[in-house]
């Protein structure tokens, strides 16, 4: 579809890190949609899955830079189907691998199957959703890589990998990095061939390829062990993507912020505090830290939290994607529109 010029103009400044005076507000009163009552049926059909993104889409209101974002859900670990990890499906929300492996494998014990039916039927998907006007298209979830070697072989089994065999975990993380590459430019060439840009999950549109990095798996980490194991992988996969953003989630993996921020080519930090942690106050020094490096920042509020947000850490390079919004709230966020 094409965006906006008011829009583009905004996102855009966001991405290169310019001073506007005005923050970046996303915000959506999301449709309400009837549950789905087969998990198992809505994971195997495409056209199931499609139609219900799209009725979501069309019931949804948006407000601000929020856009008509189709993300093409194979749940948060879709890339370990590909690898072979049967699937399993829990709610319309929510499909987890199993693993694949008792024990560290060696790298060449796995690889992408790209003629798989799991695989076909995502790209299928992607290709459907790029070729559609009416939306802004996304890749499939990607993963991180420890997160994504942590499911092939069990998380447990990977910290002992860690202290016991890191030459034999550096080489499956690099062949993993590889790997994400190709999965991400395999979907970025068919998304920009049809689109004007494209998006991710993170719902932030950009004029080039854009997804979060992320290490969920780094909340069990020291920082002296993530610069070892994650930060190396994530230069590498941050140097294939236009626009990358970091997927920073919940109070343990705050220790790492310093490090992630040497990522040459990173231009925002997304933060997400977790379960229990959504008080936006308790955050507003994080919010700052991550704008003093002179990134961008997106953060997620309440329309009530949103205005002393502002107040705190300031317009500049910040983007909001509100929470909670509704026709009764509304007039808490709509002055910075």
């Amino acid at each position: 579809m094409r965006i906006p010029d008011s829009v583009r103009r905004q996102l855009i400044s966001w991405w290169n890190n310019e001073n506007t005076g005005k923050p970046v507000i996303l915000a959506q009163i999301p449709a309400l949609l009837p549950p789905i009552e087969d998990a198992s049926a809505f994971w195997a059909s495409n056209d199931i899955r499609y139609d219900r993104a799209m009725a979501a889409i069309r019931g949804t209101k948006r407000f601000g830079c929020a856009l008509p974002i189709h993300y093409v859900s194979f749940g948060s670990s879709a890339l370990l189907g590909s690898y072979g990890c049967p699937m399993n499906p829990l709610s319309e929300d929510t499909i987890w691998p199993s693993r694949l492996f008792d024990e560290l494998p060696a790298p060449e014990d796995f690889d992408i199957r790209w003629d798989s039916p799991w695989h076909k039927m995502m790209l299928e998907q992607v290709t459907r959703s790029a070729k559609d006007p009416e939306n802004v298209a996304t890749a499939y979830a990607l993963g991180g890589l420890c997160d994504t070697l942590g499911n092939l072989c069990g998380e447990e089994t990977l910290l002992y990998a860690l202290m016991d065999e890191p030459e034999k975990v550096h080489r499956c993380l690099d062949k993993l990095a590889d790997g994400w590459i190709r999965a991400a430019k395999e979907q970025w060439d068919i998304i920009l061939r049809h689109q004007d840009g494209c998006a991710s999950w993170a719902g932030i549109w950009a004029p080039g390829s854009t997804f979060p990095l992320q290490e969920d798996f780094s909340f069990m980490l020291s920082d002296e062990m993530y610069r070892e194991f994650c930060l190396p992988y994530l230069k590498k996969i941050a140097s294939a993507v236009e626009y990358p953003l970091y997927h920073l989630d919940g109070p343990p993996a705050i220790c790492h912020l310093d490090s992630l921020l040497e990522i040459p080519n990173l231009r925002a930090v997304q933060w997400v505090p977790g379960a229990g942690q959504e008080i936006m106050a308790k955050w507003h020094g994080l919010v700052k830290r991550i704008l003093a490096s002179g990134k961008s920042a997106q953060v997620y509020c309440t329309p009530e939290e949103l205005t002393p947000l502002i107040d705190e850490v300031g317009p500049d390079r910040l983007l909001v994607t509100i929470n909670g919004l509704t026709e009764e709230n509304f007039h808490l966020v709509e002055p910075y529109l």
